[in-house]
């Protein structure tokens, strides 16, 4: 058996030199790696909405499912083709992208095209198999995948809701092929969570491409690190209440217990797991820790830059970048001693002076205070009282 053996390739004129390829696999094998079936498990979504109705256990229903699958998995190595063809020239201009079966010259693009189209007739062969409403999802889909390969992924934040809405036709192909009609809980469930997904990957790649030093690509990026972050919170948060409001308006009893309640604390486990990163928070000090150093001869603002260099230490050790927030976890309810104040302001200039953003994760329950100028009974929160003291 031949083994293969690396060869360059001579540079094309005005395109950056090729990265250096393996000798020509067989075009069978070119082409499943330009399908990219690791994708395919996405399309798994499309057992969704027959999963959550309870319905999927039916060997019917399942089978159907299984062509939604199917044809899911055909239009999106279709578009997957197109889009490289689209992105050839950036391709092999990117680190790992160049090794990409049409930037690595391993596929013609007049092959590719025609693969392409293949596809999309199996695709939407076996769409049309399982009725209009099937193959009018999958349609959009198409029209939505072509559309954002050749113009909306280069319009910032329509790029990930574009990728994020290709999630929900997913599932919403699910429940269209096996006949289920997907709740607004649960649309909104799919929405909050395909956001979520997304945000978390460009943020992965984000880190990504700094820890394998391609800063140009890195700052290249589209979405600064702050704002993917934002996106991801958002989207989970909403994620996980559509998900408690969904298992608690259909609760799916099964001998006497409500499976659907009881997996919202596996899903949240999930969603958190997956989501890790996002938040860079540090433990704060409780007013008790804080008083009880003071005696033994610590200022609060001396333990507030100790904590800060810590917190600091941290995310440098784990390769967070430069202007990331750091939250302090301050979440005792109510008006700050003046102890607590003195150890936040440290803590606050500290990490700013590091060359991070410092950020406050604090309570929002009210609690009593005395009473207000109308003299009537006044409650504070703990954000209330460092926006005072902000102020």
């Amino acid at each position: 058996m031949l083994e293969p053996t690396v060869v360059d390739l001579p540079a094309v004129p005005g395109e950056p030199d090729p990265a250096p390829m393996l000798a020509r696999p067989s075009t069978g094998r070119a082409l499943i790696r330009l399908a990219r079936p690791k994708q395919w498990v996405k399309n798994l979504l499309v057992f969704a909405a027959p999963g959550a109705a309870g319905i999927l256990s039916s060997p019917s229903v399942a089978a159907r499912a299984g062509l939604a699958f199917v044809a899911f998995s055909a239009v999106a190595s279709s578009t997957y083709a197109v889009n490289d063809v689209l992105d050839l020239a950036a391709d092999r201009a990117h680190p790992t992208k160049r090794q990409r079966p049409l930037a690595a010259r391993t596929v013609s693009v007049s092959v590719a095209l025609v693969f392409a189209a293949a596809m999309l007739v199996v695709g939407t062969t076996v769409a049309s198999l399982l009725g209009l409403a099937f193959l009018e999802v999958v349609g959009l889909y198409i029209a939505l995948t072509l559309a954002y390969s050749a113009v909306l992924k280069r319009i910032e934040v329509i790029d990930i809701a574009v990728v994020a809405a290709c999630f929900v036709l997913r599932a919403a192909g699910g429940g269209a092929a096996t006949g289920v009609a997907p709740s607004s809980w649960f649309l909104i469930l799919t929405s909050a969570g395909a956001l979520f997904v997304v945000a978390g990957k460009r943020l992965a790649d984000l880190r990504h491409a700094r820890a394998a030093g391609s800063l140009a690509f890195a700052r290249r990026a589209a979405y600064p690190e702050p704002f993917l972050r934002s996106v991801g919170i958002l989207a989970g948060t909403l994620a996980v209440m559509a998900y408690c409001l969904w298992s608690l308006a259909v609760p799916h009893d099964i001998d006497g217990v409500a499976w659907s309640q009881v997996s919202i604390v596996p899903f949240v486990i999930a969603l958190l797991r997956y989501g890790f990163g996002f938040v860079v928070l540090a433990n704060g000090r409780l007013d008790k820790e804080i008083l009880q150093s003071q005696k033994s001869g610590k200022a609060a603002a001396a333990l507030g830059r100790e904590d800060a260099a810590t917190a600091v230490s941290a995310a440098r050790r784990e390769g967070f970048p430069a202007r990331t927030i750091l939250f302090l976890d301050q979440e005792e309810g109510g008006r700050m001693l003046p102890e607590q104040a003195a150890y936040l302001l440290a803590w606050t200039e500290a990490i700013a002076q590091s060359g991070y953003r410092p950020g406050v994760y604090a309570s929002g329950q009210p609690v009593p205070d005395g009473n207000g100028p109308d003299g009537k009974p006044a409650t504070i929160t703990t954000i209330q009282d460092l926006r005072q003291h902000v102020s």
